[in-house]
C-alpha cells in the first residue's frame, strides 16, 4: 500500500507514542547525559519556563572548565528579550539549594536554571543576590500505552502493505534525525555539529553519550590543535597516571607524547575529565575499542576540513575513501593504550562503520527526498538484530526480506518499525 508520513504518524500516536516521547528525560538518564542531550539540542530549544514565560535558547555558551554553573556566556530569550548569562543544569529543581548555589556568587550569572524533575512542593530559584532565575522543567517522558502481543495468526499483512509501512518508518525516522541536525547546526554551527555527530558514531550503542561530551567539551577547535589528540584522551579520563613501563617500546613513547601535552593543561581542564563508570567496555572487540576509535576521532579532527567537504556531498564513494584511509601512527596496530604487544593492521574506520555515518549523519544533513534517496543505494554490512527481527515478524517472504535488509533505507524503516509497533501490527483500514 502507498503509505505517507502523515498516516505513518497517526498509526504510531495509536500505538502509545506522542511527539514529546523522542525529548524526554528518562529515569535512566544519568546526569552526564542529560548534559550531552540538553546542549546537543535534542531537547528542544523553546520551552515555557515553570511561570509561564517564553524560553528560547539562541545559543547555550561553553563547558564550564572551573567551578560554577555548568555552561557559560549562553544567550537566551525570555519573553521576547534577548538576555546573556549562565545556565545552570540540575537533575531536581531543590538542587540548586542542596548544592549551596544560592549562597555561591559564582551562580549569580545564571540567567536559566533547567532541571528535569520538580519538588511536590515548589522551590524557586534565586541567587547570593536574592534574584529570581527563571526555571525550566524538561518536557517529562510521555508514557507509552500497554502492548499485548499479538496471535501470530493476527500479525499478517499483505507483502504491499508491509512495503509501505517500511517505507513510511523510514521517511519518518530520517525527518526525525533531519530535524535534530538542523537543531544542532543552528547551535553550534555545521563543522561544530557535525564533529559532535561523527565522535557519537564513532561510540558505537554502548558509548555514544561519552564520545559525544568528549567532542562537546573538547570542541572542535581545540581538537585541531598539536595537543588535540592529546586532550580528547584526557578529557575522556583515559590519561589516568599510571607506570610507563608496560607495553612495548610503541606504548611507552605514545604514552609519553600524550602526557607531555596533557601534563600542561590537565588541571584547566580537570572539571570535565569524565569518570571512569562512563564508559562500557564490556563486549568490545579490539579494533573496536574506546581507545581506537578516539584516536580516529583524534585523526578526523587533524585533517577536518578533508572530512567536512566530503560530507558536504551525497557521493559516497568520496566519504567512504576519506574516512576508510584514515590512519594512525599507533592505533592502526594497536587495540589500546595499554597492549602488551601490537595487533595486525586494522582500519581505524572499517566499512561497516562508514556505511552507518553515511546512514546517521550524511543523509540527515540533506532534504528528506534526496535522504530517502541515499539511503536506498547504500548496502549496509550485516543487518543489525532488530531489523531482521521484525522482517520476520512482518512475515516478509524471503525476496522482500532480502531485499529491505540489503538497503539502509530497508533497516531504517524496520528498525523503526519495530520500536513503534512490536509487538502488535498497526490494525487501520487497508493495512491488515
Amino acid at each position: 500500500m502507498g503509505m505517507n508520513i502523515k498516516t505513518y504518524i497517526r498509526l504510531r500516536n495509536a500505538a502509545g507514542h506522542l511527539e514529546e516521547a523522542a525529548l524526554g528525560y528518562g529515569k535512566g538518564c544519568c546526569e552526564l547525559e542529560m548534559q550531552a542531550r540538553l546542549y546537543g539540542g535534542e531537547f528542544g530549544l523553546t520551552w515555557r519556563g515553570v511561570d509561564g514565560e517564553a524560553v528560547e535558547v539562541i545559543h547555550f555558551g561553553e563547558w564550564n572548565r572551573e567551578r560554577g554553573p555548568d555552561f557559560l556566556n549562553a544567550r537566551v530569550r525570555i519573553d521576547g528579550v534577548e538576555r546573556r548569562g549562565d545556565i545552570e543544569l540540575d537533575p531536581e529543581d531543590a538542587d540548586w539549594e542542596r548544592h549551596g548555589h544560592a549562597q555561591d556568587s559564582r551562580y549569580d550569572s545564571v540567567v536559566l536554571h533547567v532541571f528535569s524533575r520538580a519538588s511536590r512542593k515548589r522551590f524557586f530559584t534565586r541567587t547570593s543576590q536574592n534574584r529570581a532565575v527563571v526555571q525550566v522543567l524538561l518536557p517529562a517522558e510521555m508514557a507509552k500505552k500497554q502492548r499485548i502481543a499479538a496471535s501470530t495468526s493476527d500479525t499478517s499483512i499483505s507483502p504491499e502493505a508491509a512495503q509501505g509501512l517500511i517505507r513510511a518508518g523510514a521517511h519518518f525516522r530520517l525527518a526525525r534525525k533531519r530535524e535534530a541536525w538542523l537543531r544542532a547546526e543552528s547551535l553550534h554551527g555545521r563543522d561544530e555539529a557535525l564533529f559532535q555527530a561523527l565522535s557519537t558514531s564513532l561510540g558505537y550503542k554502548n558509548n555514544k553519550i561519552p564520545f559525544l561530551l568528549v567532542a562537546q567539551r573538547t570542541g572542535l577547535a581545540q581538537a585541531k590543535c598539536a595537543d588535540g589528540e592529546a586532550r580528547l584522551f584526557g578529557i575522556a579520563g583515559f590519561l589516568a597516571a599510571r607506570p610507563f613501563d608496560e607495553g612495548d617500546t610503541a606504548v611507552r613513547d605514545y604514552l609519553r607524547t600524550l602526557w607531555n601535552d596533557w601534563w600542561k593543561v590537565r588541571d584547566k581542564e580537570e572539571r570535565l575529565v569524565l569518570p571512569a563508570e562512563a564508559w562500557n567496555f564490556a563486549g568490545v572487540r579490539p579494533q573496536n575499542h574506546p581507545h581506537r576509535r578516539l584516536a580516529a576521532l583524534a585523526a578526523i579532527a587533524r585533517d577536518f576540513r578533508k572530512f567536512s567537504t566530503a560530507l558536504s556531498t551525497d557521493d559516497t564513494t568520496v566519504l567512504a575513501e576519506t574516512l576508510e584511509n584514515a590512519v594512525h601512527p599507533f592505533f592502526s596496530n594497536h587495540a589500546t593504550l595499554h597492549s602488551k604487544k601490537p595487533m595486525p593492521e586494522c582500519a581505524l574506520v572499517g566499512a561497516q562503520r562508514t556505511a552507518d555515518i553515511v546512514a546517521n549523519i550524511l543523509a540527515p544533513t540533506l532534504p528528506v527526498e534526496r535522504g530517502l534517496a541515499l539511503l536506498d543505494t547504500l548496502h549496509p554490512g550485516s543487518p543489525i538484530s532488530r531489523a531482521a527481527k521484525a522482517a520476520d515478524w512482518l512475515g516478509l517472504d524471503p525476496a522482500a526480506r532480502r531485499k529491505a535488509l540489503g538497503s539502509a533505507l530497508g533497516q531504517q524503516g524496520l528498525l523503526q518499525v519495530f520500536e513503534d509497533f512490536y509487538p502488535v501490527l498497526p490494525d487501520v483500514a487497508g493495512v491488515r
